[in-house]
């Protein structure tokens, strides 16, 4: 289907990438979509490096919004508004 399968072939996943660095027990490679059920090995480490890559920048986006709890700039953002850093908020407004 469009989800990938919904049969015991969702929890017992294919022996394609069973190898492969970061395949744990007890689901070895999980792949429950069905992705990388084809086997194609240019196709998996494509997407491998597009999930290292979406991961360290959520990682930063994560700093970027806590880091404002513990620092802030000094000074001024607009001095010609008399808007200092400390009084924007933090977070999502």
């Amino acid at each position: 289907g469009f989800l990938g399968t919904t049969g015991a072939s969702m929890w017992i996943p294919g022996a394609a990438f069973d190898k492969e660095l970061g395949a744990t027990m007890p689901f070895k490679y999980f792949d429950p979509l069905g992705l990388a059920s084809d086997g194609d090995a240019g196709a998996f480490r494509r997407r491998r490096a597009a999930e290292i890559k979406n991961g360290r920048v959520a990682m930063w986006a994560c700093m970027g919004y806590i880091t404002p709890e513990y620092f802030r700039w000094p000074g001024y953002l607009s001095p010609s508004a008399n808007l200092k850093f400390t009084d924007v908020p933090n977070g999502v407004a």
